[in-house]
């Protein structure tokens, strides 16, 4: 049992420090888009997001590893940050096929990403989605 409290308080640790790079990261890539300011403005909600998700998680680990006792959790927020945590693994697999199909399309690379961010976010709602139609003793679980 020693173990996975060792293992929680590192990734509980690495999952806050990653949580202050999200916060602090500027958005690069605004060339490429037809209208700037709200793809900056969109892009450091996304990342304000990861790293609120960021925190979350390394507050939960990191509570773990102190006590050793692990709280299930089953509001509307787990949900929420669950949600969101799902946009990352949707805009990341989806990037080497979009920018595959951009460069093939002769488009700029920020079409690539674009189609990618346009993922992230229906993977999200999907997500959403999905939960909402469960009954909500089976979302529980």
């Amino acid at each position: 049992m020693m173990w996975k409290r060792t293992v929680a308080a590192t990734l509980g640790a690495i999952a806050a420090f990653a949580s202050l790079i999200a916060f602090a990261c500027p958005i690069e890539g605004a060339e490429y888009v037809s209208n700037p300011f709200l793809f900056v403005v969109f892009g450091h909600a996304i990342m304000w997001s990861l790293g609120l998700g960021a925190v979350g998680v390394g507050i939960r680990l990191l509570r773990f590893a102190w006590s050793g006792r692990y709280r299930q959790s089953s509001g509307w927020m787990r949900q929420i940050v669950l949600g969101i945590g799902c946009f990352f693994p949707g805009f990341m697999f989806s990037l080497p096929i979009t920018m595959v199909w951009a460069g093939y399309r002769r488009g700029a690379a920020g079409d690539g990403v674009k189609i990618s961010f346009y993922i992230g976010v229906l993977a999200t709602i999907v997500y959403w989605i999905v939960q909402l139609k469960k009954p909500k003793a089976q979302r529980r679980s």
